[in-house]
């Protein structure tokens, strides 16, 4: 057990970073101090010190909050995986810049020879490369992942819902909200399975109100794109487990849950619709 306590200031102090961090850390729940004192001050220890210096390398190696608290979670038998998805990000990041450069460079030897043709400017900075439309779904995958990921969609939906799901445009904030809608599901889950919660509970039937929610969002309501999920889901959970991205697989004990708290849900909602 740790034998030393520290305060949020102490600890603020000895990790390099701002308390306004560490509070901001606490509230995501991606690290709670270990004890609190009689007056309900925070109190660090060692083993506090070593969660945060792992959060901070993984935040230096691109992740994002949302997927370190899902790191966490799951453990590091899946930083592996995820770190190969990284990199591959960072690759595809690099080549992009490195195209953008290059069309630059060409612009600037452009304009220092045709300083007044205006026109021909304007057509050569429109062509400098923007970010490819999927960097969403390469941000999270390995190229094999991906391949894999492209055919089960193609595989599960019809040709009229796969139309129809492409022609969607989906701002920053509507990805960024459902990223935070994602995070706040699995870790939900994953809380009420840890402490063997009931799936008729009032907690589970709100994540269950909560994924259900998602996918309306998501499918627009439309009975053929939901038809395309369902089989996308099914067909996720029968690939190996090295083509499956980490972020989404989901242990089969919250499965399991998963399954009992939505039938329940369903069928309430069926009862009251």
């Amino acid at each position: 057990m740790d034998s030393t306590m520290y305060s949020i200031s102490q600890f603020a102090q000895k990790a390099g970073v701002s308390i306004r961090t560490l509070r901001y850390y606490d509230k995501k729940g991606l690290l709670t101090p270990t004890h609190f004192n009689s007056s309900g001050f925070r109190q660090y220890t060692d083993s506090d010190l070593s969660r945060l210096q792992y959060i901070i390398g993984l935040k230096f190696l691109g992740f994002t909050l949302d997927e370190i608290q899902i790191l966490l979670q799951t453990g590091p038998t899946q930083l592996p995986e995820m770190l190969a998805q990284q990199k591959a990000m960072m690759i595809t990041k690099r080549n992009q810049l490195d195209a953008i450069i290059r069309t630059m460079e060409d612009t600037e030897a452009f304009v220092q020879a045709n300083p007044h043709d205006m026109q021909s400017i304007i057509k050569v900075i429109q062509a400098i490369p923007m970010e490819p439309i999927n960097e969403s779904l390469q941000k999270h995958l390995t190229p094999a992942q991906a391949d894999s990921m492209k055919e089960l969609v193609k595989s599960s939906y019809s040709s009229e819902a796969l139309d129809k799901v492409m022609e969607y445009q989906w701002s920053n904030e509507d990805l960024q909200r459902r990223k935070q809608d994602y995070a706040q599901f699995r870790k939900e889950l994953h809380r009420l399975t840890s402490i063997a919660a009931d799936p008729t509970s009032a907690d589970a039937q709100k994540l269950a109100a909560l994924l259900d929610f998602m996918n309306e969002r998501f499918s627009g309501g439309d009975p053929s794109i939901k038809r395309g999920m369902k089989n996308t889901w099914t067909g996720f959970q029968s690939l190996p487990d090295e083509q499956k991205e980490p972020a989404y697989h989901i242990p089969e004990e919250e499965v399991a849950f998963l399954k009992k708290a939505m039938t329940l849900y369903y069928k309430n909602k069926s009862l009251n619709g």
